[in-house]
């Protein structure tokens, strides 16, 4: 995948980078006097933002797809990276150029207070003491290869899905003697649960986190839906059988499509297939 990269990221937000995942972005006032700034529609303007805060995950890279940077940051219209690269804000991965995100800014503009607290920062962080007292972010982020391996068959799902607190869930358990073969085992049977549900890449897949957590989700049977059961005239029941049923059938939902309507696509199938049975 191609990736694109915040125009000057490192010279406008200064949250350091061995502290992980910024918990914000900084959004500087002299943004407004931006010509390039003007020229958005106020819905541009906000998914210029997003992106920023989507950037921010990676140090100011994102992935140049519009329509995967539309899903990672829950936008209802794809954004028009095209504009965004146009006017400067944006460029592509490996190129540095010398536009800047906002406006050259003058060193009053950052709040005083905000500046103290980053050369305090910048001082303790450096001292020996404190380097002593907090380990490396790099070795914090080196995991074992039992749960690389739990990781990559863990089914994907829309939204965030923190790796770091899957991983303190994960050891959590370990701590209290789930071993990783029982966790994994966990994973495998809740992945095949998803595909056979059609839930995989949609936010009803757990977060991690939660299915390593202290409610021991991973020791669930996560049992595939049945077939269809007697007393509704062989149809499925719940809404997650319909969309099994018509998986087996080669039927799936259509972009737009209401369950009602795949509903009656399945049911076609389903009693076009008794019948021919029948006869």
């Amino acid at each position: 995948m191609k990736y694109l990269r915040i125009r000057n990221w490192d010279r406008w937000q200064s949250y350091r980078k061995d502290r992980g995942q910024p918990p914000w972005i900084k959004v500087h006032r002299c943004l407004m006097r931006n010509l390039e700034w003007v020229e958005l529609t106020d819905a541009e303007r906000g998914q210029l933002v997003a992106i920023w805060l989507l950037a921010a995950d990676h140090n100011g890279v994102i992935p140049a797809s519009p329509a995967v940077v539309g899903k990672l940051c829950f936008m209802s219209d794809e954004p028009d990276l095209r504009k965004f690269i146009g006017l400067g804000f944006i460029e592509p991965e490996g190129r540095q150029g010398d536009a800047n995100l906002t406006p050259t800014r003058r060193q009053g503009d950052q709040p005083k207070a905000e500046a103290e607290a980053e050369a305090k920062a910048d001082t303790t962080a450096g001292s020996p003491a404190s380097n002593t007292a907090r380990p490396s972010k790099r070795k914090a982020t080196e995991y074992p290869p039992e749960f690389e391996t739990a990781w990559a068959a863990y089914p994907k799902r829309a939204g965030d899905n923190p790796k770091r607190r899957a991983f303190r869930a994960w050891s959590a358990r370990a701590k209290e003697g789930h071993t990783a073969d029982e966790m994994l085992a966990g994973v495998n049977r809740y992945a095949e649960f998803c595909r056979a549900t059609g839930k995989v890449g949609t936010e009803t897949v757990k977060q991690a986190a939660t299915f390593f957590g202290p409610d021991l989700a991973f020791l669930e049977d996560w049992a595939a839906p049945a077939e269809p059961r007697a007393g509704n005239g062989g149809h499925p029941r719940s809404d997650d059988e319909w969309v099994a049923a018509g998986e087996r059938l080669g039927i799936f939902p259509r972009r737009g499509e209401t369950m009602h309507d795949l509903k009656v696509r399945v049911r076609a199938a389903l009693d076009g297939t008794r019948q021919g049975v029948s006869a």
